[in-house]
């Protein structure tokens, strides 16, 4: 089955002194999102990490001890394939830390070339026709596309969609 997840990754559990400044300059637990295609075997993550930038990573159950302290919902099947293919196209961009920190202080920014993680989510589910509000991608942080989503979409369990 073919289903689109988004996940919502609290400071709390991957704790350290990284994740806890990264939650005090966002003002709130809330400080990573990635996308979840589910249709591969492992599942794959989509996301922009600092250090590696855009790109998939494999999640699988025998790694689900960092997921399980997330926060997840279905997005449904409707524009899987579409938020694929944009986010294949997106792989090797950069990571923009600097674009990640002025948004966390409510200051504007651009980087067409580089994205922090909910700036890449965010334009990966607008660009597939997911209704979401007509803001820059560049000044959504993670807890504010969670917002957007929550009423939406079902919060569900990563691991009963995990091959």
């Amino acid at each position: 089955m073919a289903n689109l997840l988004i996940g919502f990754r609290s400071y709390k559990a991957k704790k350290n002194i990284e994740t806890t400044l990264m939650s005090w300059g966002l003002n709130h637990d809330t400080i990573h999102c990635e996308l979840f295609f589910t249709d591969y075997l492992p599942t794959q993550r989509f996301s922009s990490w600092n250090g590696t930038g855009v790109g998939f990573r494999s999640v699988s159950k025998e790694n689900m001890g960092k997921l399980s302290e997330w926060t997840f919902y279905d997005l449904g099947q409707d524009r899987y394939y579409q938020a694929l293919y944009i986010a294949q196209n997106l792989q090797g961009k950069g990571y923009d830390l600097k674009t990640a920190i002025m948004s966390s202080m409510g200051l504007i920014t651009n980087n067409e070339d580089a994205y922090f993680c909910s700036e890449i989510c965010f334009n990966v589910l607008f660009e597939s026709g997911l209704t979401l509000l007509p803001v820059k991608a560049s000044i959504v942080l993670p807890h504010e596309l969670e917002i957007m989503l929550q009423p939406q979409f079902p919060q569900v369990q990563l691991i009963d969609y995990i091959q």
